[in-house]
């Protein structure tokens, strides 16, 4: 079976429906989203909708900005930029889609894999960036892959035939294949706000009977979304960065 990967969206629509027409071509129906749906783009609501609507099987954590909006994380946490992005949203978004956000757990673990937003020490706060806090959390992974975002990087941790633990950056298109004598934590980059270098969408396909990860990027919109972005005032840094993919 085939999973779309998917994590921090960020409210970006266009980038969200690019990746959608990739994964309808691919004939995908499993949906796998590792929190962060809304805040920092335009679309909040038009993001939420096409996941809601989406018609095959989904699997969605909540991530910090989703967690802000519907109060379980104090949005002290953010920086202004995020704070004001957030406002935005807030004001778009009704009772409904506050609902919905409220149900979604902070870690989903089934038999192949695990997903969260963050970390599995901390689902909505920690960036996991390095091979010492996979080695912190690896402990806890009760199966052999976890999925997770929050950093916006498409990166892989790993443990060798040595014990060794290995962390690395995924390059467009590159393929990981998942050992079952070690434990695999992906990322899988953001689709809304690469942080990379690269400002086309990022995601993943997963397919757990070849136990093989591909990480795949697209182009969008990026100008109409600067429109959209500038329309309603979101702040200039948050635009200027798109088509940078930082």
């Amino acid at each position: 079976m085939k999973y779309a990967i998917l994590s921090d969206i960020h409210s970006n629509y266009e980038a969200l429906k690019s990746v959608f027409e990739y994964i309808n071509k691919a004939n995908i129906k499993n949906l796998v989203i590792c929190g962060d749906i809304i805040g920092y783009g335009p679309q909040p609501l038009e993001c939420v909708s096409a996941i809601m609507n989406w018609e095959g099987d989904k699997k969605i954590v909540l991530g910090n900005h989703d967690a802000v909006f519907i109060g379980k994380l104090d949005i002290r946490w953010f920086n202004d930029l995020a704070k004001k992005s957030l406002e935005i949203s807030k004001n778009i978004l009704g009772d409904d889609i506050r609902g919905w956000l409220n149900l979604l757990p902070e870690i989903i673990s089934e038999t192949s894999f695990t997903v969260v937003h963050g970390s599995l020490k901390s689902p909505l706060k920690e960036y996991l960036l390095s091979e010492m806090q996979y080695s912190d959390n690896v402990g806890k992974l009760s199966n052999n892959l976890l999925f997770y975002g929050h950093t916006h990087i498409p990166m892989f941790f790993y443990t060798d035939e040595n014990g060794k633990h290995i962390g690395d950056f995924i390059k467009p298109f590159a393929k990981i294949r998942i050992k079952e004598n070690s434990k695999f934590f992906i990322n899988p980059g953001s689709v809304g706000q690469p942080r990379d270098g690269n400002p086309m969408a990022s995601f993943g396909i997963f397919d757990d009977e070849t136990n093989i990860f591909e990480l795949i990027r697209v182009n969008y919109d990026i100008p109409k979304v600067q429109k959209l972005m500038s329309e309603l005032n979101i702040p200039n840094l948050l635009i200027e960065r798109l088509p940078l993919g930082y």
